[in-house]
């Protein structure tokens, strides 16, 4: 559970593909980006199953964050996350120490439910 900020920029309509996908300013708008919250899980299937997935740097040549979007996304928006709000969910994961956990198959979807404490 939990909820990151992330800035969405929309796709502009250039026919992304394979061969083209790396040219992101040709297919995302960034001058009308917008900062919003989205799901943790959301995000993570995002990067899981991405079609995009850059990493994004600053004047210095320093990490500054991701860009990313799935193979189901990427002709809606790309998502922008900051490094900062990156390492802070890693480190909330890092020191998650559950005490319990609970794991059911879902008897409608086939999949796995798991529950921590």
């Amino acid at each position: 559970s939990g909820r990151i900020a992330v800035d969405v920029a929309p796709y502009i309509g250039a026919g992304i593909s394979p061969f083209n996908w790396h040219h992101l300013d040709r297919h995302y708008d960034f001058e009308n980006q917008r900062r919003t919250t989205k799901g943790i899980r959301f995000l993570c299937n995002q990067v899981i199953h991405s079609y995009v997935f850059v990493t994004l740097f600053d004047q210095h040549n320093g990490l500054s964050g991701l860009a990313f979007t799935s193979d189901r996304k990427k002709d809606t928006e790309l998502y922008i996350v900051d490094l900062r709000s990156v390492v802070n969910l890693f480190r909330k994961v890092g020191e998650n120490d559950p005490q319990s956990i609970e794991a059911r198959i879902d008897g409608g979807t086939g999949g796995w439910n798991v529950q921590t404490e």
